[in-house]
């Protein structure tokens, strides 16, 4: 597939940069209900850092905090970017499970 260079540079951007590609393409559900970019809160900020140093690092904290869906949007930018990687959703129920595809399904439909 053959992009122009102004597609091209936007491309390349977005896989150089999370954070460029998370605020303007990424779309998530806020607490309001209403489709917003994701611009990373303070409990993203600090996860990144923590696995920044740990890529095993796990998670104890309270609901609600958007490590879910940051999770997501790192995978989904890494399957988006990387050929062949690939990406399983997995949780402790089915309906869990499908509450987080349909983050990922959201993050795709909202592409332009």
């Amino acid at each position: 597939m053959r992009f122009s260079k102004k597609a091209a540079s936007e491309i390349r951007k977005c896989q150089e940069d999370f954070g460029y590609f998370c605020g303007k393409y990424l779309k998530i559900l806020d607490k309001k209900g209403r489709i917003v970019a994701l611009n990373p809160n303070y409990a993203q900020r600090k996860f990144t850092e923590a696995k920044a140093k740990n890529p095993w690092v796990y998670v104890l904290k309270s609901r609600k905090l958007g490590i879910t869906t940051f999770e997501a949007a790192i995978n989904f930018h890494r399957t988006l970017f990387t050929p062949n990687y690939q990406c399983l959703v997995l949780a402790h129920t089915d309906s869990a499970a499908k509450a987080i595809f349909r983050i990922y399904q959201r993050f795709y439909d909202m592409l332009p």
